[in-house]
């Protein structure tokens, strides 16, 4: 895949040397060239990309419903540029449509006081400057990181070296769950962050396996990088920070103690400390600032609109309602648009489209959590590698319960995590099968050992 965005960049580099475009230029004969071309160097990159030496049916299986899913999207694509005088698809509405209009008002001179650094209509705008204004090849861009996210995820299943069956199940939804499919494909910037998030993960899981600093290095980087385009990108970094101090380096097992403890609420003064410096720059959102005060103020703010929610105990002091409210308001950003928040079909599709596999997810971990596997903790460390996504998870879940008060809101942020999601649907899959594994050898011993013990009595009594 890195190949493939190499050449996607070629592509642009050379229109922009002969075409020079402007606001005026008719980009439209070399945006639906460069686009069937692309789509055929899309299908060689997904070929090429997925490799399974082992299993030749697995990956022949898996590079389907690979493929399948890329033109699922491009019809998605195709539809939400050219047909949307027919009708509107779900969420693709307001800011999708307000990162396009920002980016060709700042690509050409307008607006420069208003985009920043951090804004996605910022690199809109920059995109459209190089090449002219073409939304089709911007979209396109999306469907190829969210891709590049579905592979990664596959890549991270075969480091643990997962059950095929439970490979194809995540993979499944990976690829056709279908929220996540119209959200990564929409003009919208989560295709991006979704897109770094995994790839911090990525960067963790083969620190996991093998070690290395870097590899740490280049996941927190990655992180911080899906972080520029909104706060919510640096959970992936935070979490994988924070459980660094609790999982022995050695053979990737939790080891909590004290000390350790210690190490992470130093780390989390830390990074107190440096918002407080760059707070300014880096959480705008939050009105440059973290505070009790902040982040209930911000939220009441943000109770607008048709799918806005008031939630939890209201008129409590800012410290209390942290306390209190905090649960309330995982939960709706988990499980939105619950069926009393449903405003019409939109909010019916994203229900079954989304919100089923959390409640399905979160239900499973639990189950996982509380059965005989959590004993395995002690003799295989994918039981702490499930740790540390649900860590990951819970902050994601508390940042965005106080960042996000409506559930129309809710439906496109919490995109940015369900490949991790998705990773931790597997490894919870995966635990169980390996923990019924262990139960079957178990009774098979047991079975054995009886048998051995009667043929001692038989003998005894001859």
């Amino acid at each position: 895949m890195l190949v493939t965005a190499i050449i996607f960049a070629i592509e642009c580099i050379s229109y922009h040397l002969f075409a020079n475009p402007t606001e005026q230029t008719d980009t439209s004969v070399f945006m639906i060239l460069s686009f069937l071309i692309n789509i055929i160097i899309v299908c060689i990159a997904i070929n090429s990309s997925i490799r399974d030496e082992k299993d030749p049916e697995l990956e022949q299986s898996i590079k389907s419903m690979v493929i399948v899913s890329f033109f699922i999207r491009i019809a998605i694509l195709l539809w939400d540029v050219y047909a949307r005088d027919i009708f509107i698809l779900p969420n693709s509405e307001g800011d999708a449509e307000w990162y396009h209009n920002i980016g060709v008002s700042f690509a050409f001179g307008g607006r420069s006081n208003e985009v920043n650094f951090n804004s996605y209509s910022y690199y809109v705008g920059q995109f459209y400057r190089f090449i002219g204004v073409q939304k089709l090849t911007v979209q396109f861009f999306h469907v190829f990181l969210a891709l590049c996210s579905v592979i990664l995820i596959y890549k991270i299943l075969c480091m643990f070296g997962l059950d095929a069956k439970i490979k194809k199940r995540a993979m499944f939804f990976a690829c056709f769950l279908p929220n996540l499919m119209m959200i990564t494909t929409y003009f919208l910037q989560e295709s991006f962050i979704a897109f770094f998030i995994i790839l911090s993960l990525y960067f963790y899981t083969k620190w996991w396996f093998r070690g290395n600093a870097f590899n740490i290095i280049f996941s927190v980087v990655s992180s911080a990088m899906g972080s520029i385009l909104h706060i919510g990108g640096i959970v992936c970094a935070v979490g994988i920070l924070s459980t660094l101090f609790l999982v022995n380096s050695k053979d990737r097992k939790l080891h909590i103690t004290t000390v350790r403890l210690f190490a992470v609420v130093f780390m989390i003064f830390a990074v107190l400390a440096l918002i407080s410096v760059f707070g300014d720059d880096l959480l705008r959102k939050m009105g440059g600032e973290i505070t009790v005060e902040s982040m209930t103020g911000t939220t009441d703010i943000k109770e607008y609109g048709g799918s806005a929610y008031v939630i939890g105990i209201q008129g409590l002091p800012p410290l209390l309602d942290l306390i209190v409210n905090t649960p309330i308001r995982a939960f709706y950003f988990a499980f939105s648009p619950l069926p009393w928040q449903w405003r019409g079909l939109s909010d019916i599709l994203a229900f079954f489209g989304s919100t089923v596999f959390y409640i399905y997810l979160v239900i499973q971990t639990v189950k996982t959590y509380r059965s005989k596997a959590t004993k395995m903790l002690s003799e295989d460390n994918i039981t702490s590698y499930m740790f540390v996504l649900v860590v990951i998870v819970i902050i994601a879940m508390v940042m965005f319960g106080w960042g996000v008060a409506n559930a129309g809101t809710v439906i496109r942020h919490r995109e940015k995590f369900t490949y991790i999601c998705i990773v931790l649907f597997a490894i919870n899959q995966e635990i169980m099968l390996r923990q019924k594994g262990v139960d079957t050898e178990n009774e098979e011993s047991v079975s054995d050992s009886s048998d051995l013990q009667r043929r001692k009595i038989f003998d005894t009594v001859r």
